[in-house]
């Protein structure tokens, strides 16, 4: 497209700019303000051709209008270029497209906490900003050969990548390209969401002071199986135990343990149905657990004998230690904290080896346990040094779970909140009076939902995709340099799988 002389003037400056940014970054010296600084780059370009072929830079509010956007970014104007083009039948190259989603994602990449580990890192430095200067330089040149103008850039990096390295990255370019579109699809979401808080819901909890604790990393999260129901309602496990209920594997609902001397038997089923099945069925509990992921908890203790929390923490990369109880072994963990979190199945972790408390000989076992095996002290440690106690899906008309509470050794001036599920009058009073809970009568996904739109209000709430974008971008960076060559292939299938399951979720 040929350019006034007041457009080749404008475009002369940003010449300046980008050479001076260019040719400013040596991939021995790395700094990761260089990969925020090749980001505006191109954001300069992109506005640049946003004002010569007329292109409407908007956005949309939370209510769904279209308006101006006063600040785009390059992830925004890249697809309206794309879609104008398109209208216009000129060419866009989607070479071009990939090296601009990884130049966003690795600019995203260089502002964020992980320049830190880039910073103290200089074999993923090099390797990192090696790779966005090559795609700035065939962008670049793209974007001038549309103008019919020199690019002013020349190619810059002198390292001869092997086939297996082109290999590496050419899927990595790839990853970036695709996180872009997960994270411009993740934007539009959140811009259009309007968060329900209903604050005459829950009026008997002190929000103020638990979102405070929640940020100090101050209280322990308990989850049971009562979150794991079916879209009727009726409790996964529960099913689970009545359907494998038979003659030498008898299940006692009231107790909700089965019968004696049939442990080896159930654990072959447990293995089976909680390692495949179980996480196909658990729709409505991931979902629920999916929002409490975004409210960060620095310790979960999960009373389930599934580890679909954990699951979830690994699904989107997020930090965390998994820890489960094992009667054999004594488990050591690190401390608790928001930015290194703890998830503990405190009975077991089927889905491993079938393994659960569910008989009364086995419970009884566990009581009687060495305390360290039974509860390591770093879990042990933050629980009994916190303010706030929520418990969420635990029935307490279930004689083991009140039990289990004094195993637990609660803080006996802490805040605690329940749910009533139906409980009896007696064991409420004595749950109340004993450990200091107080119950709430409403559902608990409601409840949670409340709870994460106040933590979003507050601003201490975690997003899953952009966790999951920020982790597996830094993860990209460093593929060649930790795996061996052998196992760099299985891990880029990883990263492919889990990047098209979070793509689909919005596709679907």
């Amino acid at each position: 497209m040929k350019l006034s002389q007041e457009q080749q003037q404008k475009l002369q400056n940003i010449s300046s700019r980008i050479i001076k940014i260019y040719d400013g970054i040596e991939c021995c010296n790395f700094k990761s303000s260089c990969l925020n600084s090749l980001r505006q780059s191109l954001e300069y370009l992109c506005m640049f051709t946003c004002e010569v072929y007329d292109i409407k830079i908007t956005r949309l509010t939370k209510k769904g209008d279209v308006v101006e956007n006063e600040n785009p970014t390059l992830g925004d104007m890249a697809p309206l270029i794309e879609k104008h083009f398109k209208q216009i039948n000129v060419l866009w190259s989607k070479e071009v497209d990939m090296h601009i989603g990884s130049i966003w994602i690795v600019g995203n990449l260089g502002s964020h906490a992980q320049k830190e580990l880039l910073e103290t890192d200089s074999d993923i430095s090099q390797v990192t900003i090696e790779n966005a200067l090559n795609s700035m330089y065939i962008v670049t040149k793209w974007f001038y050969e549309l103008f019919e103008i020199e690019c002013p850039i020349k190619p810059k990096s002198k390292h001869i990548l092997s086939e297996k390295e082109q290999e590496v990255l050419n899927k990595s370019n790839t990853f970036y390209q695709k996180l872009a579109i997960l994270k411009q699809k993740n934007d539009e979401k959140n811009l259009v969401e309007e968060q329900e808080n209903n604050n005459n819901k829950f009026s008997d909890i002190y929000f103020e002071d638990l979102l405070e604790a929640i940020e100090l990393g101050l209280c322990v999260l308990f989850i049971g199986p009562d979150l794991s129901v079916d879209e009727e309602g009726d409790i996964l496990h529960e099913k689970f135990y009545k359907s494998i209920s038979q003659r030498n594997i008898e299940y006692n609902e009231e107790d909700g343990f089965f019968m004696p001397k049939a442990e080896k038997q159930i654990e072959l089923k447990a293995l089976n149905y909680y390692g495949n099945k179980f996480h196909k069925e658990n729709t409505v509990g991931r979902r629920i657990l999916e929002k409490i992921t975004q409210i960060p908890f620095s310790l979960i203790v999960s009373v389930t004998p599934d580890d679909t929390m954990h699951k979830i923490y690994d699904d989107y990369q997020i930090n965390h230690n998994f820890v489960y109880y094992n009667s054999r072994t004594k488990q050591q963990t690190n401390e608790p904290t928001k930015a290194q979190p703890v998830i503990f199945n405190m009975l077991g972790n089927t889905a491993i080896d079938g393994k659960y408390i569910f008989t009364h000989k086995q419970f009884y076992d566990y009581i009687n346990q060495n305390k360290e095996v039974k509860l390591p002290f770093e879990i042990e440690n933050k629980i009994n040094n916190v303010a706030h106690y929520l418990f969420i899906g635990l029935d307490f008309n279930k004689w083991y779970n009140r039990l289990l509470l004094f195993a637990l050794n609660l803080y006996d001036e802490a805040e605690a909140y329940s749910f009533e599920t139906n409980l009896k009058e007696i064991n409420k009073a004595f749950v109340s009076k004993q450990f200091n809970i107080t119950f709430i009568e409403n559902n608990y996904e409601e409840f949670v939902d409340v709870l994460l739109s106040k933590c979003k209000k507050v601003n201490i709430s975690q997003n899953l995709i952009d966790i999951f974008i920020k982790n597996t971008t830094e993860a990209i960076s460093k593929i060649s340099k930790e795996l061996k060559p052998e196992e760099i292939d299985k891990k880029l299938n990883e990263f492919e799988e889990k990047i098209n399951s979070k793509l689909n979720q919005f596709d679907n």
